[in-house]
């Protein structure tokens, strides 16, 4: 019995019967690879396409210093992303997502707050809803992720610590 720093006790075990190691062994080095390079180039596919609505962007400030949306027929032309991000997630092996309950409207619920586990959770918001995110400011420094942040207007956030804080 292992303790974690959650509440709750887990049992770790992998005792697996020899079709499962087949298996797994099968899949390590079949289904990996492709998944691998699906998702590669899906990744490579949605940064070009993100180039297509921020060409020649210019950030337009409003009076009161806020950045200005993007325009209607750039925010038309960002809603294929959503369909790569879909795609993304099909290639990691989650071919149906069952979906309970029903979502508010925007008008009803113009914000959308959603703390996320891992990153599959992030990809379903952004194929489900694309919305504007609040990111960490490091990602703009990767290439493949600059122009999807700049096309989903993400907020950027630099986190730094404060001498204040406590550890």
């Amino acid at each position: 019995m292992i303790r974690t720093h959650f509440c709750n006790k887990t049992n770790f075990t992998t005792k697996f019967k020899k079709q499962k190691w087949k298996t797994i062994a099968i899949n390590t080095f079949t289904l990996f690879p492709i998944r691998f390079l699906a998702v590669g180039s899906i990744m490579i596919t949605a940064a070009l396409y993100a180039q297509i609505p921020m060409f020649l962007y210019r950030e337009t400030k409003l009076s009161n210093g806020d950045v200005a949306p993007l325009s209607k027929w750039r925010q038309i032309l960002i809603t294929p992303t959503g369909w790569m991000y879909r795609a993304l997630l099909f290639a990691c092996g989650f071919h149906w997502i069952k979906v309970t309950g029903k979502p508010a409207s925007r008008k009803q619920a113009p914000i959308m707050v959603s703390n996320h586990v891992n990153m599959f959770e992030t990809m379903y918001l952004a194929a489900t809803h694309i919305p504007m995110s609040v990111a960490k400011a490091e990602l703009k420094s990767i290439p493949l992720f600059r122009t999807m942040l700049q096309c989903s207007q993400s907020i950027l956030v630099k986190r730094e610590h404060h001498p204040c804080d406590k550890e």
